[in-house]
């Protein structure tokens, strides 16, 4: 794909989202509560911090983790945490967190890095890992599936994980 492709896929997903519904900071609660609750908009990630997975997460409460495309705009490295998906229930029932996807996409050029909590919470089919380290290119893009209270790396372009 060329980059001109890319960056014309990307303006028309974010072509009237992102000003309006733009998420300002990792514990901005209205930002991330007028673009999740439908899961309609991409998130963007702007300051170091956690990921904001939830609506109530935000607001300092456990609640279902919401699919979502985290899109990475900081104008330079952006490190943030992410938390785990809940893990199965007592009865071995699953969690209300499994299926669930969350995608990150680098709109920059910088080595931005997630770590999750708790450590080796990343599963890539090899090993566990608890880093993931983006290129410093824009169009690197790390997507995860939550499956008993671990997130599986379903697809990842230039991200390395250790």
């Amino acid at each position: 794909m060329t980059d001109l492709k890319l960056r014309r896929i990307i303006r028309d997903l974010l072509r009237g989202y992102m000003p309006p519904n733009s998420h300002q900071g990792a514990y901005d609660q209205s930002a991330l509560l007028d673009v999740n609750l439908n899961n309609q908009f991409p998130v963007q990630l702007l300051v170091n911090g956690a990921v904001p997975l939830s609506p109530s997460a935000i607001m300092g409460a456990s609640g279902p983790i919401l699919p979502q495309l985290f899109v990475i705009t900081k104008a330079g490295v952006l490190t943030d945490t992410i938390a785990a998906p809940s893990p199965a229930t007592a009865s071995g029932l699953g969690s209300p967190d499994d299926g669930k996807i969350i995608s990150f996409l680098s709109l920059t050029a910088f080595a931005h890095v997630f770590t999750t909590i708790p450590a080796g919470n990343f599963r890539n089919g090899s090993s566990s890992v608890t880093t993931a380290t983006f290129a410093a290119f824009a169009g690197a893009y790390l997507r995860l599936v939550a499956f008993q209270g671990i997130w599986y790396v379903e697809a990842q372009n230039n991200v390395t994980l250790t």
